[in-house]
């Protein structure tokens, strides 16, 4: 989760647009990356939260979206991708119902609004210089190097309590935030039906969540293939918190298309809705989360 960590589409139509591969017939998922490749995203993340307190429902959301570049610089036999990752925008919206929205965009120039002030100098350090990465063949993100600049300039933020939960401003953060949104594709070649399992643990300030994530291949077609998700979602209180947590209802779904031959992902679609009553000092307040996460292939991209 980026300033707060996180649906995880599309069916095609056999003789239109793809070709369908016959019943129990393998496909192997692998990203195939070329040495000198540019490709990128735009990453999208929704957070609104109900809170019940004193009577009242206070309603808020917060909307965090940012383009991905994409360098290849090179790239090892088992199909592992050493990335320099740009990021070239950042826009933040804050809607809390009770005023116009707060909005900052890197693309604009200019100074945020009051409460969005220290974001400025934050992701003028994500938009500088240029982050480091692997990917390997199944989709899987490690060996992340993030800017000193972003580093120091996270160190003195709010944000710095909920950065290795996703987000641009640690590499765990970056491993977990690429996590929810890239599926691990299966380890061998799947037939359709297939199934497999990916657990993530993401510290959320004085929480813990555990994410596990459920793949299934759903569309095993040329040349699109279909993964579905099912999350389920546990929360604690991290280690030393004074909070208590009762979960009372949590789903989640995600949606990832991609793109056999070219060897990437198009687009991913995550939701997970979370009811939850957090006890503190003898109060519970009920808490309803809907969070909205989506990653798009850049056409735009030359």
């Amino acid at each position: 989760m980026d300033i707060g960590g996180l649906t995880k589409a599309g069916a095609l139509l056999v003789g239109l647009c793809g070709v369908s591969l016959a019943a129990g017939s393998d496909v192997a998922l692998r990203w195939k990356l070329e040495k000198g490749q540019r490709l990128g995203y735009e990453f999208t993340q929704r957070n609104a939260i109900e809170v019940e307190l004193e009577n009242q429902e206070i309603k808020s959301s917060t909307t965090l979206q940012f383009g991905l570049i994409w360098d290849v610089e090179s790239v090892e036999a088992d199909g592992s991708a050493r990335l320099k990752q740009t990021v070239d925008y950042v826009r933040v919206e804050v809607e809390s119902g009770m005023q116009e929205p707060l909005v900052y965009d890197s693309r604009q120039g200019g100074d945020p609004p009051g409460p969005l002030a220290p974001l400025k100098a934050l992701y003028a350090s994500v938009t500088a210089a240029p982050y480091e990465l692997t990917l390997d063949a199944r989709g899987q993100v490690r060996d992340v190097k993030v800017p000193e600049d972003v580093i120091r300039a996270a160190q003195g933020s709010p944000a710095a309590m909920l950065a290795d939960g996703g987000s641009l401003l640690s590499a765990k953060g970056v491993e977990r935030l690429l996590a929810q949104v890239i599926p691990p594709l299966p380890e061998g070649s799947a037939s359709q039906g297939a199934t497999w399992d990916l657990k993530l643990e993401l510290p959320a300030g004085p929480l813990q969540m555990a994410i596990t994530n459920t793949y299934s291949l759903d569309q095993a077609t040329t040349p699109e293939a279909l993964v579905t998700a099912q999350i389920d979602t546990a929360i604690k209180p991290a280690s030393g918190s004074p909070l208590e947590v009762e979960v009372s209802k949590q789903s989640g779904t995600g949606r990832y298309r991609f793109e056999v031959e070219k060897g990437r992902l198009r687009d991913t679609d995550v939701t997970q809705d979370i009811r939850l009553i957090l006890k503190v000092m003898g109060r519970e307040i009920p808490q309803h989360f809907v969070i909205q996460a989506a990653l798009r292939y850049r056409d735009d991209l030359k």
